[in-house]
């Protein structure tokens, strides 16, 4: 499964609000498209239920106007995030699922702020979730896809996905 999801301001600074772009002395502007993209693999073990590993990645970037500061600088970013998943399906056909996906993982973040005095950098390790209790497939075995959360892919992350199907005499051997 391959996805894309909107812009998950996933960025290290202390928004009470995360559509604000204004903190107090902190002015973020000019941000630039920000996605992040997915790559999943699952294998059920119940008829509904399915254990996956999750990889993804961002990257951002944008200009900081700091009141504290001497000038305004830019600051870029990566994120990247390995996860376990769980998937529940409620209803299913042979070309229709609605289901939820439950993510738990670690998140590495890579800051860098380009002033004009050298470049630094910062880099954290975190806990990752993503919850996304509203989630449609649509097709079979190639499918589109959309899931609806909160947590890192953001508020709606999309794409497509094909499965692979194997016969049960081959998972028992």
């Amino acid at each position: 499964m391959i996805g894309k999801g909107s812009f998950t301001q996933q960025v290290d600074l202390p928004m009470a609000d995360p559509t604000s772009t204004k903190h107090e002395d902190v002015e973020l502007q000019n941000l630039s498209d920000s996605y992040i993209y997915t790559a999943n693999y699952r294998i059920y073990v119940r008829d509904r239920l399915a254990l996956g590993l999750s990889a993804s990645t961002e990257s951002f970037s944008f200009s900081v106007f700091d009141d504290s500061k001497p000038s305004r600088f830019t600051l870029n970013g990566t994120v990247v995030n390995i996860v376990v998943d769980l998937k529940h399906i409620y209803r299913q056909s042979k070309y229709f699922q609605f289901y939820s996906v439950y993510d738990l993982g670690f998140r590495y973040y890579h800051e860098t702020e380009n002033p004009t005095q050298p470049e630094t950098w910062i880099a954290k390790y975190m806990f990752n979730t993503q919850i996304s209790p509203l989630c449609f497939s649509f097709g079979n075995p190639i499918s589109a896809f959309v899931e609806l959360g909160v947590g890192y892919k953001g508020w709606v992350c999309g794409g497509i996905s094909y499965k692979i199907r194997c016969s049960k005499a081959i998972l028992q051997k």
